[in-house]
């Protein structure tokens, strides 16, 4: 019996998705190096935001407001790690 990979199970995540989920998390780290968790998370929801209306105001990207909520996701997911008990 041959078993089906996982991955073929699972719903797949486009890859400029995937990027801006990392790209959140990543921002959200450096943030929260110097400013609270909260803080940190709403930079990176501003961040996001912002990237897609300047892609939208210069035309020199597409703009997709779900790169923004990818972005965010990506924030969210750190900020949850925040408060993980160890």
């Amino acid at each position: 019996m041959k078993f089906p990979s996982i991955s073929a199970l699972l719903p797949q995540i486009p890859g400029d998705k995937a990027n801006h989920a990392l790209y959140g998390i990543g921002l959200f780290i450096a943030l929260a190096l110097v400013v609270a968790p909260g803080g940190a998370l709403a930079g990176v929801i501003v961040a996001g935001v912002a990237k897609e209306v300047y892609d939208k105001l210069t035309a020199s990207g597409t703009p997709d407001p779900w790169d923004a909520v990818a972005t965010s996701a990506g924030g969210i997911a750190g900020f949850v790690c925040m408060y993980i008990p160890h």
